[in-house]
């Protein structure tokens, strides 16, 4: 498959949203109204955006049951192994500034072997853990794949797309907080579905929006995002799916503009993404941004602005020169 640089794009805007969104702690959210908005707006399609980049790249590669043992092997490798070895290293983290009683957590930490692992499958620690998508991406494109080696009609694929869909609904709707991963495979899942309907029956997007298109787009998600912080249950869930795809839309027409350095920026950082996603919180941006505000009086808008900074530089100098050099490093921490 060809590779396409757009997607890099999508995902180097993405991720520099997901670290500016968890620069936006809760305490700063809860103190200034702007922070809270602008995090919520984020929020909206941030994540939502990945899956469906996932799912378009899945979507546009041949399917075959001759190939799903070594499919999952890969997945495992990419995702479940990483996922595994820095939820260790964040529980080690937070069980050190535990018991030198420093920062305490809401959940209970035991290193262990049994407990520790049954609390990484069931991602019981998430106070300053941003670990789960790769957790949950994992199980959504495995089960995904063996869906589709069954499912080849464009017909049933749609039906499936609103069978998904539906089951998002009910998850948001009757599964409680507690049973996490079960509530955010099925809540994330039309997201990848949707990507990877579009990656198996459009395959090439040459839809470049022009201004007019953009501003219409733009439009729309304002008022679905308004109509989303009004509504609750199905509507709520329904409107935050719609934000979510006009977002990446917008996001995505954004590219047409491939000779500028913003293009050839965020191209660069698309494909160090995995540096940056394991590496910046809460090691660098949620400790930076706390003691900024609350030890060191500094104002919010430096905080974050300098907690954005390192957790964009100091992953992508550490990926680059360290983990990525090193082939055990590489392999268990970054999926390589």
């Amino acid at each position: 498959m060809q590779h396409n640089e757009d997607i890099d794009f999508l995902k180097g805007i993405g991720i520099a949203l997901v670290v500016l969104g968890h620069c936006f702690t809760t305490a700063l959210a809860g103190r200034y109204y702007v922070v809270g908005v602008l995090k919520d707006i984020i929020y909206t399609f941030h994540m939502p955006l990945f899956f469906i980049v996932s799912g378009y790249i899945q979507g546009l590669r041949p399917y075959s049951a001759d190939r799903c043992k070594l499919y999952i092997g890969r997945q495992i490798r990419r995702l479940f192994i990483p996922y595994t070895a820095w939820s260790l290293v964040l529980y080690i983290f937070y069980y050190l500034l535990k018991v030198i009683d420093v920062y305490k957590i809401q959940e209970n930490i035991s290193l262990k072997p049994v407990r520790l692992m049954q609390g990484i499958l069931a991602y019981d620690v998430r106070t300053g853990n941003v670990l789960w998508f790769a957790y949950i991406l994992c199980i959504i494109s495995v089960v995904s794949y063996l869906l589709h080696n069954v499912i080849r009609n464009r017909k049933i694929n749609a039906l499936f797309l609103l069978l998904v869909l539906s089951l998002g609904f009910m998850a948001n709707m009757f599964i409680k907080d507690e049973m996490f991963v079960l509530k955010r495979f099925l809540v994330m899942w039309i997201y990848y579905e949707t990507g990877v309907f579009t990656g198996i029956y459009i395959k090439d997007i040459s839809f470049k929006a022009n201004a007019l298109l953009s501003i219409i787009l733009s439009v729309l998600y304002v008022i679905a995002y308004v109509l989303y912080t009004r509504s609750e249950g199905v509507i709520n869930y329904s409107l935050k799916v719609i934000c979510a795809l006009l977002a990446v839309f917008i996001l995505y027409s954004l590219s047409s503009r491939n000779n500028s350095w913003i293009y050839s920026a965020f191209s660069y950082i698309g494909k160090r993404t995995v540096f940056i996603y394991y590496l910046h919180n809460p090691y660098i941006v949620l400790v930076t941004v706390t003691f900024l505000t609350e030890a060191a009086g500094v104002n919010a808008i430096a905080s974050i602005a300098a907690a954005f900074i390192l957790g964009m530089l100091i992953p992508l100098t550490a990926g680059s020169l360290i983990l990525s050099k090193n082939r055990f490093t590489k392999t268990i921490f970054l999926g390589g």
